[in-house]
């Protein structure tokens, strides 16, 4: 099955506004750390990729998604650099959001402009081809499975105490209350 997609520039603007409302609504989720590090590490260099090179052969689709990253890299700094020289602003959650918000949604508001001025067939899309995998035939085929399944579930895990530290080592009990024994132990206290 070929899915082709035209606008995908739409997908990082409506991940940027779901964002908004997630840290306006729920400002200790873990959606917002799911869709915060795409929009802060992908999307700001996707929409500026996108304005530099509209047409299809510009770049390869490796190339594409490396400059992603790295002009997201570029970009957020350089607007970290501009919130922080504002009066009245410092870097914060909310001053963060809403300038790489306006960042994408500007930038690649100039990527679609630029886009569709070219003629249809010299336009970049993104394509993808699907097909449902095989079935694991053998003990090998079976236990990479396996382990691909144990490291997912663990990536999982691990992201857990990110997302929600204070519930995962609340004060006054199990080693955090150890270790504030020990530190009070520390002081000479008795």
């Amino acid at each position: 099955m070929r899915i082709t997609i035209r606008d995908e520039l739409i997908s990082p603007n409506l991940v940027v506004l779901v964002l908004i409302v997630i840290v306006a609504v729920f400002p200790s989720s873990v959606l917002r750390l799911v869709l915060g590090v795409p929009f802060l590490l992908f999307f700001p260099g996707y929409a500026l990729i996108a304005a530099l090179f509209p047409r299809r052969d510009a770049l390869g689709g490796v190339e594409r998604l490396a400059l992603s990253f790295a002009g997201s890299l570029a970009l957020v700094p350089l607007t970290g650099l501009v919130v922080n020289s504002l009066p009245g602003l410092r870097l914060e959650r909310e001053p963060i959001l809403y300038s790489g918000s306006l960042v994408i949604l500007v930038v690649s508001a100039i990527g679609w402009r630029r886009r569709h001025r070219l003629p249809a067939e010299d336009r970049f899309s993104v394509k993808f081809h699907l097909r449902l995998p095989a079935r694991p035939s053998g003990r090998g085929d079976r236990a990479m499975l396996a382990i691909m399944m144990v490291a997912v579930a663990g990536a999982a895990v691990s992201i857990l105490p990110i997302a929600w530290p204070a519930e995962w080592t609340p004060s006054g009990t199990g080693a955090q209350k150890a270790a504030d024994d020990i530190s009070v132990a520390r002081l000479g206290y008795p």
